[in-house]
C-alpha cells in the first residue's frame, strides 16, 4: 500500500531587478512503506548523532563551568589571603606601637612614685 506524501520545492529565478522571486511547485509522489520507514529510520540516525553532540557540548560547557568556578574560588583565597596578611603586618605595628606606650607610661608610673 502505497503512502502519498507531498514535498514543497523551492525553486529561485532571478528577475530583472535582482530580487529573486520564489516559486513553490508541490511535488506529488507516492513513496512505498520500505522507502517512507527507511527515511524516517535515516532522520532518527542524524537526529541521535545531533542530540549526542550538543549532550557531548553540554558536558563539555559544565565541566567548563566548574573549572572557571573553582579558578575564581582559588582567585579568591590568594585574595583574602593577601588582604589578611597585611592586615596581620598592621596589626603587628600596632601591638609594638601599644607595648612601647605601655612601656612608657610604666616607667613614668615608676617615676612619680619614687618622686612621691
Amino acid at each position: 500500500m502505497p503512502i502519498i506524501l507531498q514535498s514543497k520545492t523551492q525553486i529561485m529565478s532571478s528577475s530583472e531587478d535582482g530580487y529573486f522571486d520564489r516559486i513553490f511547485i508541490s511535488l506529488k509522489r507516492e513513496y512505498e512503506k520500505d522507502e517512507f520507514v527507511a527515511d524516517l529510520v535515516n532522520r532518527l540516525k542524524k537526529k541521535d548523532i545531533e542530540i549526542g553532540m550538543l549532550k557531548s557540548e553540554v558536558d563539555h560547557l559544565e565541566d567548563d563551568k566548574e573549572a572557571r568556578q573553582i579558578a575564581k574560588s582559588e582567585a579568591l583565597k590568594d585574595n583574602m589571603y593577601v588582604s589578611q596578611k597585611a592586615e596581620n603586618k598592621k596589626m603587628k605595628k600596632e601591638i609594638k606601637n601599644l607595648r612601647e606606650t605601655i612601656s612608657s607610661l610604666i616607667a613614668k608610673s615608676l617615676q612619680l612614685k619614687d618622686n612621691q
